[in-house]
C-alpha cells in the first residue's frame, strides 16, 4: 500500500495537469493559439489550428465530385452539395441517412461491401445511385478508411455521365467558387481536438487522392504547397518535385508568363483576377516539355491573412480530339455533297476532275489534291490532272511511275497497282530508296484513292489528297472520301460512255438512279452523323420524315414533292452538330441560355446546306421547320404563307414525334396527347390543312411508325 504523502503528491500533480489541459482547451476554443504539438520528445506531431479546416472544407465544398463521411454503422455524418445534386435530393435529407440508401436496390450490397473494414481502400467501383425519379445514375464510388476514427470512412462519388458533359462540369466548377467561403468544421463531432484535426487531414487527403482532376494549392508567394496524385499522373512531376517549386516555372508555358505575372500581382492584393471564379481553357506544360490542353478552375482562399489559390485542372485532350473528329467528318460530308452536285453538272471529264479537286481544297480544306492517271507506256508513267494546291511542274521534278520498282513505292503508285486505298504518314518508311517527287514529303500525310471504272479492272487513276494536320484521315473521314472517289469514278465512266455515244435509255435511267442513290446516301450519312451526336433522339429524323411524307400524300401533293419533304425531314436537325452534345442529352430542363443555344440549330443547318442545289427546297425546310403561323417561331419569325408549305408540314410532324417519344428530361407523352396538342395549335402555330391531314393519317388511316 502506497503512503499517504505519495498519494497527496500524485493527486496534486494530476490536478495540475487537468488545469493545464483545461487551459489548452480554452485557448483552442478561443483561437488564441496557432498550433498544438503532441507526442514524445523527438517524435512530435504538429497540428495547425488557426484556419486548419478552412482549406479542407473549401476543397471539399468546391469539388464537383460528391464527398461524404460515413460512420461505422453506415450513417452519413457529412455530405457536400455535389453529392446532394448527384442524388437529386436536398442536402438536409441526405445527411443522417444510411449510405446504402444512395444506391439502387440491386447495388446496395456492393456499396455495403465498400464500407466494410476489410474492403480494399481507394479502389473505385461502379455503382448505380438512385436519382430523384428512381432511375439509376452510373457513378464511381471510392472508399478510404479514416485512421483513428473508430471505423469511419471517407467517400468520393464521381458522376460517370459528367465525363461526356463538359458544359455541366464548367457549371459545377464555377459553383465551387461560390461555395468557397463556407467555413464549417469537417468533423466537428469529434470529441478531442487532436483526433478531429487528424481525421480532417485524412479526409482531405482521401478525397483529393481519389478525384480524377489535378488539385493544386499555391501560396501567396506563387509556390506550390499541395500536389495530389492526379496532378502527378497528369503533369508528370511527383509531389516531392512539385511542392515548394514556383508554379508558373513548373507547369505554365513561357508564352503565358507576362499574363501570369500581371494577374498574380493583383491576386496577392485582393484575391481577385480575370480567371478567379471562372473556367478557362489553356495549355499546361508536362515534365517532358510537351503541352497538354486543360480546363482550369481557380478559387481564392484566404489563409493566415494571405490569399492562396486552389486550382482544379482537367485534361481535355480527349474531348478536343472528339470535337476535331466531328469537324473533319462534317467537312468531308460537305465535300461529298458538293462533289455529288459536280457529278450532276459535269459536261466533260477534265472539267469534272478539275472541279472535284477544287472542291476537295476549297470546301474540304485539304491543302493539295490532284488525280494521277496510270498510262500504259513503257515507263508506266503517271499523268497528273486537275492539280489544285500544287504546281504540276513540281510533280515532274522526280520520276512519277506506278511500276513496281524502287521509284514506285509511294502511296499513289501502290493505289494504282493494288487497287486499294493507300495512306502514307510523314516519316513512314517504304522499301528501297526515297521514291516519288520530293514534294510528297511536304505534308503530314497523303491519301491515295483508286478510281476503278468497273469491278475487276485495273484502276484508271487515283485521287491524291494531302493531309492538313497529323490528325487528318481517321476511319470515318477516309470512308466518306472513298465514297466520293467511287462517285467520281462513276462520273468519269458515265462521261466517257456519253462521249462515245454508247449509252442508251436504260443506262441513263441507271445513271440517274445511281446519282439519286448517291444523294440518298449523302442525306443518310448526314442524318446518321446527327444521330451519333444525340443518341437519346436516335431515329427522330427518320420518324419525322415518315410522318411528314404521309401527311403530304394525304394533302394530295405530287410524289416528287412528297419525296423532297421526306429527304428534307431526314436532315432537318442537321444544325445540331454545332450544338454541344451535353445540351442535347441533358436530363433536366434547359436554362434560358441553353435553350437559346439549341435554337441556333435551324440557322446552323441552313448555313450547311444552303449552297447545295437539291431538287427540292431542302434548305428552306431546314431553316423554317420551327417557324409558326402566328409569327412566334424562330429563327426569322415568319408568318402564314411566308413559310414554305414543306416546312409547315414538317413542323406538324416534328411536334407530334417529339411529344410522343421519350426524351432525356421526360418520358414520352404518347400519340393521343401529341395529337391533342397539335389540334389545339391549329391555325395559331400550325398550318390548319397540315394538322387536319395529320389527324386523318392517324385516326382514319391508322398510321404508325412501325408500319411505315
Amino acid at each position: 500500500m502506497r503512503a499517504e504523502p505519495d498519494l497527496v503528491s500524485e493527486n496534486a500533480a494530476l490536478r495540475e495537469r487537468l488545469d493545464e489541459a483545461e487551459a489548452v482547451l480554452a485557448a483552442l476554443r478561443s483561437g488564441s493559439v496557432d498550433a498544438l504539438v503532441t507526442g514524445a520528445p523527438g517524435a512530435h506531431n504538429v497540428f495547425t489550428l488557426e484556419g486548419a479546416e478552412t482549406p479542407y472544407r473549401a476543397f471539399v465544398e468546391a469539388m464537383h465530385e460528391g464527398a461524404a463521411t460515413v460512420d461505422a454503422s453506415g450513417c452519413l455524418l457529412y455530405a457536400n452539395e455535389a453529392l446532394a445534386r448527384l442524388l437529386e435530393r436536398p442536402l438536409k435529407t441526405v445527411i443522417g441517412t444510411l449510405a446504402r440508401e444512395m444506391a439502387v436496390a440491386c447495388d446496395r450490397a456492393a456499396l455495403d461491401a465498400l464500407l466494410r473494414p476489410d474492403a480494399a481502400a481507394g479502389v473505385p467501383q461502379q455503382i448505380d445511385l438512385a436519382g430523384g425519379d428512381g432511375s439509376g445514375r452510373p457513378a464511381l464510388v471510392t472508399a478510404t478508411p479514416l485512421g483513428g476514427t473508430e471505423g469511419r470512412v471517407a467517400l468520393v462519388v464521381s458522376d460517370l455521365r459528367e465525363r461526356e458533359r463538359g458544359a455541366l462540369a464548367r457549371s459545377q466548377l464555377e459553383q465551387s467558387e461560390r461555395s468557397r467561403r463556407a467555413l464549417l468544421s469537417l468533423l466537428e463531432d469529434q470529441l478531442r481536438v487532436e483526433q478531429s484535426l487528424r481525421a480532417g487531414e485524412q479526409t482531405f487527403q482521401a478525397i483529393t487522392g481519389a478525384t480524377m482532376d489535378a488539385v493544386i494549392l499555391m501560396d501567396g508567394t506563387g509556390r506550390i504547397t499541395f500536389w495530389n496524385a492526379s496532378a502527378e499522373r497528369m503533369l508528370g512531376y511527383t509531389a516531392e518535385e512539385a511542392v515548394g517549386a514556383e508554379l508558373h516555372r513548373l507547369v505554365v508555358p513561357a508564352r503565358y508568363y507576362d499574363a501570369f505575372a500581371g494577374g498574380f500581382a493583383r491576386f496577392v492584393g485582393d484575391g481577385g483576377g480575370a480567371v478567379i471564379g471562372h473556367v478557362v481553357e489553356m495549355h499546361a506544360l508536362r515534365k517532358g516539355g510537351e503541352e497538354l490542353p486543360v480546363e482550369l478552375a481557380i478559387s481564392a482562399v484566404r489563409l493566415h491573412g494571405r490569399w492562396c489559390a486552389a486550382g482544379f485542372v482537367r485534361d481535355i485532350s480527349e474531348r478536343l480530339a472528339r470535337q476535331h473528329a466531328i469537324e473533319r467528318a462534317n467537312r468531308a460530308l460537305r465535300t461529298l455533297s458538293a462533289g455529288n452536285e459536280a457529278l450532276v453538272r459535269a459536261a466533260d471529264e477534265d472539267g469534272l476532275i478539275a472541279q472535284m479537286t477544287r472542291i476537295l481544297c476549297d470546301i474540304g480544306g485539304y491543302p493539295m489534291a490532284f488525280v494521277g492517271y496510270a498510262l500504259d507506256d513503257a515507263p508506266c508513267s503517271i499523268e497528273p490532272r486537275g492539280c489544285t494546291g500544287i504546281d504540276p511542274a513540281a510533280l515532274a521534278a522526280g520520276p512519277l511511275t506506278w511500276r513496281d520498282d524502287a521509284h514506285g513505292q509511294h502511296g499513289l503508285a501502290r493505289a494504282l497497282r493494288l487497287g486499294r486505298t493507300q495512306l502514307m504518314r510523314a516519316g513512314e518508311a517504304v522499301q528501297g530508296p526515297p521514291c516519288g517527287p520530293r514534294v510528297f514529303q511536304h505534308w503530314p500525310g497523303l491519301l491515295a484513292l483508286p478510281l476503278r471504272l468497273a469491278a475487276g479492272e485495273r484502276p484508271l487513276a487515283a485521287v491524291v489528297i494531302a493531309a492538313a494536320d497529323d490528325e487528318s484521315f481517321d476511319a470515318a473521314e477516309v470512308q466518306l472520301l472513298e465514297e466520293l472517289a467511287a462517285n467520281l469514278a462513276y462520273g468519269v465512266s458515265n462521261l466517257r460512255a456519253r462521249a462515245a455515244q454508247r449509252i442508251d435509255i436504260a443506262e441513263r435511267r441507271r445513271a440517274q438512279e445511281t446519282l439519286h442513290a448517291a444523294l440518298v446516301s449523302t442525306i443518310d450519312a448526314i442524318a446518321a452523323t446527327v444521330e451519333m451526336r444525340d443518341p437519346y433522339t436516335a431515329g427522330h429524323q427518320r420518324r419525322v420524315a415518315a410522318l411528314a411524307a404521309a401527311i403530304a400524300r394525304e394533302m394530295g401533293l405530287a410524289e416528287p414533292a412528297v419525296e423532297g419533304i421526306h429527304f428534307g425531314a431526314l436532315i432537318h436537325d442537321l444544325g445540331k452538330v454545332q450544338v454541344p452534345a451535353e445540351l442535347l442529352s441533358k436530363p433536366t430542363r434547359l436554362s434560358k441560355l441553353e435553350f437559346e443555344l439549341i435554337k441556333t440549330h435551324a440557322q446552323a443547318g441552313y448555313e450547311i446546306v444552303k449552297d447545295i442545289r437539291f431538287p427540292w427546297p431542302v434548305a428552306e425546310m431546314v431553316h423554317q421547320h420551327h417557324e409558326r403561323i402566328d409569327g412566334s417561331g424562330y429563327p426569322q419569325g415568319l408568318k402564314g404563307d411566308a413559310i414554305a408549305l414543306e416546312a409547315r408540314i414538317l413542323a406538324v410532324a416534328d411536334m407530334v414525334e417529339a411529344m410522343s417519344s421519350h426524351r432525356p428530361y421526360r418520358a414520352g407523352l404518347g400519340i393521343e396527347a401529341a395529337l391533342a396538342e397539335v389540334e389545339a395549335r391549329r391555325g395559331s402555330w400550325l398550318d390548319p390543312q397540315a394538322v387536319d391531314a395529320c389527324l386523318r393519317v392517324f385516326r382514319t388511316h391508322g398510321f404508325s411508325w412501325d408500319k411505315s
